[in-house]
């Protein structure tokens, strides 16, 4: 019995003291409560990205509701309330220097198309804290209503925005957020080599036209008579290296007779204002056949309003030029106009008039004035220094344009002395369809008398400048080269095509 008290005082006892141990350690080292199990944190929204030619173009919404649609013409970004905000389709800039002073021109080829709208002369500029620089500008007149939009220029990109029902703190908002990322390129490896490779050279890339054009969205930057001009400009550079391969045409030798002022070489003076001849005959006589322009106005007009034009789009490219001489240079090419339609009357109202004189005398020798023809043809009278009526020169007219042109040098009494006739069909066609092709097609005159042929005048270069050969002859060499002149200068050979 004793030894069953004892087994069971020291079991109490062990249990005792486990106890008051595990009671200790529980106060030495108190439980730290359990902690919860961490929630994955919710994703931000990731920002939309538009595709453009170099790149993305990233914008950050500024808040949960808004939501996006994109198609390939526009991107628009709409709340459930109805707002919207409508990105145009981006452009690349071409060339890439464009900058803030070309502004007027993008927004008409962003949302008008160049046409049919008018754009606020100053678009206001507003300050972003970052991102893109915007402007923003009033358009009318494009078939709707007056209305607010916004160009955007961010790098090399541009595109239009336009509202409807968003305060314009949000716009600049979703705007400021934009970010333009260049294509990622792979980085070179930088590992080192055990050991050096083989030179190798190049291989010669293939050329690939597409390359060397633009592409549409390049080229609607640009308003059309730019690139008809350039066109122009390209082609008519390809017809001048054409022309300077191909050898000028060298004169058959021909022996010089005795006492003849025969060859006379005619030149056209381009230094002078006035439509000018020098003349220069074999015996070294030297005289300048003078003419009044009554296109000159017109001419003038139409030049000043394709050098304003040229002028106008270069200086919207170039930085630093202020907003006042953008004004001046785009009202510009309105007044050009208006002088050239004013030089208008007098080109159709005024007639040609013709002054030779001796270059070393300075003395007049010949006056040749328009006249009347009672068959309706052109007709031109000849006085000498006495004002006395030598010479008739008269174009002769036919029922077919693209006949050869075709003069007469008449006496007082209408007898025919010489005649004047471009030598071949063929080319006299092709002129008046492709125009001179920078001297490829310049004219040349048969020149002929009541009995048959005697001479003949060739053009000498690309330059209007001619030789005529002539067996000698009773008429006076001063008129024929006289005559000459005028039908270079009223039916001059032209780079267009015509057909009078």
């Amino acid at each position: 019995m004793a030894h069953y008290r004892v087994f069971i005082f020291s079991m109490l006892t062990c249990a005792a003291l486990l106890a008051s141990e595990g009671f200790c350690r529980a106060a030495a080292h108190p439980e730290q409560p359990q902690e919860a199990s961490p929630r994955q944190s919710e994703t931000p929204e990731q920002p939309r990205r538009l595709l453009t030619a170099d790149g993305e173009l990233s914008f950050l919404l500024p808040g949960p509701d808004w939501s996006m649609q994109s198609s390939t013409a526009a991107t628009v970004f709409q709340r459930p309330d109805g707002s919207i905000v409508l990105l145009r389709q981006t452009h690349k800039l071409f060339p890439q220097h464009k900058n803030a002073k070309s502004v007027p021109i993008l927004f008409k080829n962003a949302l008008c198309r160049q046409s049919r709208c008018d754009i606020s002369p100053i678009p206001e500029r507003f300050a972003t804290t970052s991102g893109p620089d915007v402007f923003r500008a009033s358009i009318s007149g494009d078939g709707g209503p007056e209305r607010k939009v916004y160009l955007v220029q961010l790098d090399t990109v541009y595109f239009a925005v336009e509202q409807a029902g968003v305060p314009e703190r949000d716009l600049l908002a979703l705007l400021s957020s934009a970010i333009h990322e260049q294509a990622s390129q792979p980085e070179p490896d930088s590992s080192p080599k055990l050991y050096a490779e083989p030179l190798r050279m190049p291989l010669p890339q293939r050329l690939e036209s597409g390359k060397l054009l633009a592409t549409p969205q390049e080229l609607s930057t640009f308003s059309w008579w730019i690139l008809a001009a350039q066109a122009a400009a390209l082609l008519a550079l390809a017809m001048l290296g054409l022309r300077l391969m191909i050898p000028d045409r060298q004169a058959p030798p021909r022996e010089a007779e005795t006492d003849s002022p025969y060859p006379v070489r005619i030149t056209k003076n381009y230094v002078l204002v006035h439509d000018a001849f020098n003349i220069s005959d074999a015996q070294g006589n030297l005289y300048r056949i003078t003419s009044n322009d009554p296109a000159l106005l017109l001419k003038a007009g139409l030049l000043l309003f394709a050098a304003a034009k040229i002028t106008a789009a270069a200086a919207a490219g170039v930085s630093g030029v202020s907003p006042e001489m953008n004004a001046f240079l785009a009202a510009l090419p309105g007044y050009a106009l208006i002088l050239a339609l004013s030089g208008i009357l007098t080109a159709m109202t005024y007639k040609r008039s013709f002054s030779m004189k001796s270059v070393r005398a300075g003395a007049e020798i010949l006056t040749i004035t328009p006249g009347l023809s009672p068959s309706g043809r052109r007709v031109f009278h000849v006085y000498d220094s006495t004002d006395k009526l030598i010479s008739v020169i008269e174009q002769e007219t036919r029922i077919l344009s693209l006949a050869r042109r075709r003069w007469r040098l008449k006496d007082t009494a209408g007898n025919t002395h010489i005649e004047m006739i471009e030598d071949n069909d063929k080319p006299a066609l092709a002129r008046k369809l492709f125009g001179h092709c920078w001297g490829l097609l310049r004219s040349s005159y048969l020149i002929q008398e009541r009995y048959g042929a005697m001479g003949e005048m060739r053009p000498d270069s690309i330059s209007q400048s001619y030789t005529i050969y002539m067996s000698f002859s009773a008429t006076d060499h001063r008129v024929v080269a006289a005559m000459a002149a005028v039908i270079y200068l009223v039916t001059p050979d032209r780079w267009h095509p015509w057909f009078t």
